[in-house]
């Protein structure tokens, strides 16, 4: 059987071999190239051997139409004739005529099948290939299907039913050589349009990154700015007669206050020998008498703060003669009562320092500018606060700083990638810039 059309002759040697052939021997210079003109350069390039992809498609577009017209007008004649049958052979009827109007169906059906136009773009090309696959599948499927059926009742259209279908696959083969040689000669375009891509985003991230690396610059240049104020500020105040004088007050009342917090622990040490009977004895007593105990187990100390202890001591003199008369029972009574005998002596002397102590801090606090080291320490805190945001801040510089450089690094690798394959297709070497 003789190759339908000419399609299995001696072919021509391929358009990208050709197309290689008309490219300069020798590597031109193309000059500098930016991101998008790269971009735009590799679509014309593409849209040219789509073009061409095209122009070689469109004798197997149209040989594959003339096909399926003959198939249309075969499955026209196949419907109107009659099948005739032997003797003997009547009881197929049922079965041929069922089988005969199942392949009719179906070659009418895939024979008006629609077709691209035209190949406009790649989508175009792969949907005219994927259309051609699927009607010759169908056929094939339904002809197989049928086969002992159509050589033996509708043998005589068997044949041009055969050189339709080789025709159609031979035209199959050809789009698929056709596209697979595109495909191949547009590998390089896909690869590069990625790297381009890819080149672009990173160009993007590297300007992102750069406007916050000037905005940490001018932070940290805020920062250093506001810091070396305030330590100046410090200095100034520190430096005056009034600082010095304020700050030695301030040490004295430091150090009155930490002589009132040893008494308030040294009298919540002596009462804490008196809790289990200050306890037992809170049972049944005036409300008056129950927020007195309450202070001594609790806040010993504000019993020193009283102009006049006496309640106190009356009630301490109290707990000890219950204790004495046994109505207040307790497992060490005898130390209990020398406890509250130390404590009732000890008292006046307490009272005496707490007052002592008391005037102290008054005067401190008349005599003293205490505002002067409260805005030394609020200089001082905010100093501190600079010092650690502006050591963050230049931290995360470097870092921004770091990973600027390693993506420039990572972006003069794609150009460079896709420098040479603009050079493979193009045969001129371009310099791209992000």
């Amino acid at each position: 059987m003789s190759p339908p059309f000419g399609f299995f002759k001696k072919k021509e040697a391929p358009a990208h071999q050709a197309r290689e052939q008309d490219l300069p021997s020798e590597i031109q210079d193309g000059g500098k190239l930016t991101l998008q003109q790269a971009q735009t350069l590799l679509k014309d390039v593409e849209s040219e051997k789509v073009k061409a992809l095209s122009a070689r498609l469109l004798p197997t577009r149209q040989a594959v139409a003339s096909s399926l017209k003959s198939i249309e007008i075969i499955a026209d004649e196949l419907a109107a004739d009659k099948i005739k049958f032997e003797e003997g052979e009547a009881r197929f009827k049922s079965i041929a005529e069922n089988s005969k109007r199942t392949v009719v169906a179906t070659l009418k059906r895939e024979s008006t099948s629609d077709l691209p136009e035209s190949v406009q773009s790649i989508n175009d090309a792969r949907k005219f290939k994927e259309r051609l696959e699927a009607i010759i599948n169908r056929i094939s499927e339904v002809s197989g299907s049928h086969k002992s059926v159509l050589n033996v009742f509708m043998k005589k259209y068997v044949g041009r039913l055969r050189q339709e279908f080789e025709n159609l696959s031979s035209q199959l083969e050809q789009v698929r050589t056709l596209m697979s040689e595109f495909e191949q000669e547009r590998a390089p375009l896909v690869k590069c349009g990625n790297l381009l891509n890819t080149a672009s985003q990173k160009a993007s991230s590297i300007k992102s990154g750069e406007l916050a690396i000037q905005d940490a610059i001018a932070d940290i240049a805020n920062m250093q700015a506001e810091l070396a104020s305030h330590k100046s500020s410090l200095l100034s105040l520190e430096g005056t007669p009034e600082f010095k004088d304020a700050f030695t007050a301030w040490q004295q009342m430091d150090a009155a206050e930490e002589q009132e917090n040893r008494l308030h622990v040294q009298m919540s040490e002596l009462f804490g020998h008196l809790s289990r009977a200050l306890s037992k004895y809170s049972y049944n007593v005036t409300k008056e008498t129950a927020r007195r105990l309450q202070i001594l187990s609790e806040e010993p100390w504000k019993v020193l703060e009283e102009q006049d202890m006496t309640p106190y001591t009356t009630l301490l003199s109290e707990i000890r003669k219950e204790i004495d008369s046994n109505k207040l029972q307790l497992k060490d009574s005898e130390k209990t009562v020398n406890y509250i005998d130390s404590i009732i002596s000890s008292l006046p002397g307490l009272q005496s320092t707490f007052a002592e102590i008391k005037s102290r801090k008054e005067s401190l606090i008349a005599g003293s500018k205490r505002g002067l080291v409260i805005e030394s320490n609020r200089l001082k805190q905010s100093i501190q606060h600079y010092e650690t945001q502006l050591a963050a801040r230049q931290q995360e510089l470097e870092q921004l700083k770091r990973q600027n450089a390693e993506k420039g690094n990572d972006l003069q690798e794609l150009l460079r990638q896709a420098e040479q394959i603009l050079q493979e297709i193009t045969r001129k070497k371009y310099a791209l810039t992000a």
